[in-house]
């Protein structure tokens, strides 16, 4: 209806951002503080600092796969508008955002096929602070994290680079203590067991 794609539409990007009302909006919210709040024996200070962080940078987005829909005629992903829906078709800006511990964060070039490595050394390298290893890419679209071999870099997508944080003394101690109570929970379980069928 608004006269198809232009040539320089680019479906990786697209999004569908659904406007939902206030009321909504704030029961949703409530439900998820609600859920934190029955699983806080799961959660260290660091989860719960993300989670608030999570909560506060929630967009309206609709997962709608368009290339899917336009280049497979995926019908699962053609989904019902409602009113004040937004489409927005992006073009392809062919470029990468390399940001966290490197030297030169900021735009680099989009060059098909290359991996994160390639991304990481335009921007300048690992800065002394990296955590090299927990490496991320973050996908344009569902804003997904990824470790660099689980997915490809398209054009848009964004590469972290996280500090490299040591454990405080009182962290360590606390992974220490849960591992030995399930390491003494499972040897408990099989004494348990051996001292029945004897």
């Amino acid at each position: 209806m608004a006269g198809g794609f232009r040539e320089n539409a680019y479906l990786p990007l697209c999004i569908l951002f659904r406007r939902y009302d206030e009321e909504y909006a704030t029961k949703d919210t409530t439900e998820m503080l609600i859920n934190l709040r029955t699983s806080d024996v799961l959660f260290t200070e660091e989860d719960r600092l993300n989670f608030f962080g999570d909560i506060r940078s929630k967009r309206n987005r609709v997962i709608v796969d368009f290339e899917k829909l336009y280049k497979s005629n995926d019908e699962s992903q053609n989904i019902m508008l409602e009113d004040k829906d937004v489409i927005y078709i992006n073009d392809d800006k062919k470029i990468v955002y390399v940001y966290g511990q490197v030297n030169n964060e900021g735009y680099v070039q989009f060059k098909e096929n290359e991996d994160y490595e390639y991304y990481i050394e335009k921007a300048g390298g690992f800065s002394l602070g990296a955590d090299e290893g927990n490496t991320r890419i973050i996908k344009f679209n569902s804003r997904g994290w990824y470790k660099p071999d689980d997915t490809k870099i398209n054009s848009g997508d964004f590469v972290y680079v996280p500090k490299s944080e040591k454990k405080t003394f009182t962290e360590t101690i606390s992974l220490i203590s849960q591992i030995t109570a399930v390491i003494l929970g499972v040897l408990t379980t099989y004494i348990l067991i051996n001292s029945n069928t004897k």
